[in-house]
């Protein structure tokens, strides 16, 4: 049985703390949506790439960065999907249609392929 989360975790811009100093670092969770799916895997190669979810008119809908071994993983409300992956220097994997069913767990994996800008006329 699958126990889904009630927020969603998301990234938080990068800061540094020196010695003796403090930071106040205040969050706000936003709450998963009901009834939602989870989708989890791994892009490679092992990289910072972003996977996106788009609804069935290519419109964004979310999106999550994978973590430091490739892996990802991204809550969406029930329905019809297309999922990518993209990272800088790699071209957008071909979309996966993904059907997401409340509390139900899907893999779906990545693999990147460079861009070759050897062809580009920008760059000449």
């Amino acid at each position: 049985m699958i126990q889904n989360d009630v927020y969603l975790l998301s990234e938080t811009s990068p800061f540094i703390i020196k010695p003796c100093q403090e930071l106040r670092f205040d969050l706000t969770l936003k709450p998963v949506p009901k009834p939602s799916g989870y989708v989890h895997g791994w892009v490679r190669p092992f990289i910072k790439a972003c996977v996106k979810a788009f609804d069935l008119h290519l419109n964004p809908v979310e999106h999550t960065y994978t973590g430091l071994h490739g892996r990802y993983s991204i809550f969406l409300p029930a329905g019809y999907y297309y999922l990518g992956a993209v990272a800088p220097g790699y071209s957008l994997t071909p979309l996966v249609r993904v059907k997401i069913m409340p509390c139900r767990c899907q893999e779906i994996n990545f693999w990147l392929t460079r861009l070759d800008l050897s062809a580009s006329p920008f760059l000449s």
